[in-house]
């Protein structure tokens, strides 16, 4: 087995005002494995496999000296992450038969999620309130099979509340719904047919 794996990363922080940010990031990681998966030389059992995945968004803080009825941390934005992957059976010779077998793919799939969030965090005195929504819109495919593709929108609330009772004791309490990206590995015949349901609910691992 054979791995070659690239990665890159790059991020920019710009200031605005006195404490404002932008800060805006990309990610990707390529992997690109050679595989064997038979005993004794078996020439058909060699195969190949591609992956390429990605991150990359913007996000914005703003400091309000007022907003609603205090002052506040506003932050904001958007997201977009992804995944490509192929995998294929290598060709080979069958000398007892004197045939040759071309490439045989295997699966050839993509992922793409993308998201735009709102954030505010409010300072009263010992407390702090925090509440925000995250939209997520995914697409899942995989070009190998009949089947369309899988798609779906999720709302992730949340909201929070933090007390400073003294110097060393603290009071949360809050509540949030997660998001978990759907992956290849998770059944898409169960997602396709619960789509418009809670995302968390349809993933089954295989």
């Amino acid at each position: 087995m054979e791995h070659k794996i690239n990665s890159t990363a790059v991020s920019y922080d710009a200031l605005f005002r006195e404490s404002d940010r932008l800060s805006l990031f990309f990610a990707a990681q390529s992997v690109n494995r050679n595989s064997y998966y038979g005993a004794n030389r078996d020439l058909s059992a060699y195969g190949n496999t591609s992956d390429l995945t990605y991150s990359s968004g913007i996000q914005y803080v703003r400091q309000l000296s007022r907003f609603l009825f205090s002052p506040a941390s506003l932050i904001s934005g958007i997201e977009m992450n992804g995944s490509n992957l192929k995998d294929k059976k290598l060709g080979y010779y069958e000398p007892v038969q004197n045939i040759h077998y071309g490439n045989t793919l295997v699966a050839n799939q993509s992922m793409t999620t993308r998201a735009a969030f709102l954030q505010s965090e409010w300072k009263l005195g010992k407390a702090i309130v925090t509440a925000g929504i995250r939209y997520d819109n995914y697409r899942v495919s995989d070009k190998t099979s009949e089947s369309g593709d899988v798609t779906g929108n999720v709302f992730s609330p949340r909201i929070s509340f933090l007390y400073n009772i003294t110097e060393h004791f603290q009071f949360r309490s809050g509540y949030a719904r997660g998001f978990r990206a759907p992956k290849f590995s998770m059944r898409i015949c169960t997602l396709k047919l619960l789509v418009h349901a809670k995302l968390s609910t349809l993933m089954i691992p295989t």
